[in-house]
């Protein structure tokens, strides 16, 4: 399974605690704060539930979007996102 994992987090020891937590998940770091993570779905989720437990719920934000294959094969990058860790051949030419 692979998702978007978003967060901001307003702490810098948490945001570290984090960073340590999503480690073995990162299939790339699409922004400061954006990640591509990739496990199955009880890994994901129990690294969602994880995290969920460090954060400050009245500062800090946490979202986990899931990613379908067909949308995976739709995504367009630009920039420093071109060094993705991803097939050539899951690329959209336009």
């Amino acid at each position: 399974m692979t998702a978007l994992l978003i967060y901001d987090i307003h702490c810098p020891k948490t945001y570290r605690l984090i960073y340590k937590k999503l480690d073995k998940f990162v299939n790339s770091r699409i922004q400061k704060s954006v990640f591509e993570v990739v496990g199955t779905a009880t890994e994901l989720q129990q690294m969602f539930d994880e995290i969920r437990g460090i954060i400050d719920q009245e500062t800090d934000s946490l979202a986990m979007i899931p990613l379908c294959v067909e949308d995976q094969k739709k995504t367009i990058d630009m920039g420093k996102s071109q060094k993705r860790s991803r097939p050539v051949g899951d690329y959209l030419i336009l």
